[in-house]
């Protein structure tokens, strides 16, 4: 007579690597979601950057209009270089200025003009930041 093989261990085995598994997704499933979150963080923190430069350039760009709004043609360079504006050109009349914060930086150029409509156009808003670079620096342990 043939013994036939016990198969009671069968479905606990089964159980325990279903278990196994789904720890081992979870655990993925939470690395990923963490990972999500610090790089969210850092986008935060980029653009909040970038939304303050944006306001220090505008109340800028907003104060030396209110201050050539008050001025003659001839006296634009003046009010201009006044405000902490750089003349980049007289004629036509460029000025520029930079704002920065650690290593984020906005220059905005504009051209100004002494006829009806606005005083300025903006020429340059452009935005950059440092170059990163890589520590060569390598601390490794000399046994001390």
């Amino acid at each position: 007579m043939k013994r036939q093989a016990s198969m009671q261990g069968s479905p606990s085995i089964l159980i325990i690597l279903i278990m196994l598994s789904l720890s081992a997704f979870g655990v993925l499933a939470m690395m990923s979601a963490y990972s999500d979150y610090k790089l969210a963080e850092k986008n935060t923190e980029w653009v909040r950057r970038c939304f303050v430069l944006e306001t220090q350039a505008q109340a800028a760009v907003g104060e030396l209009d209110a201050a050539l709004s008050g001025a003659s043609a001839d006296d634009f360079a003046r009010e201009a270089a006044a405000q902490g504006w750089e003349i980049v050109s007289e004629s036509p009349l460029l000025v520029s200025r930079d704002v920065s914060d650690a290593d984020a930086h906005l220059r905005v150029e504009l051209a100004l003009s002494a006829g009806p409509g606005p005083h300025y156009r903006v020429r340059t808003w452009r935005q950059w930041q440092d170059d990163f670079v890589y520590d060569d620096g390598m601390n490794i342990w000399d046994g001390t």
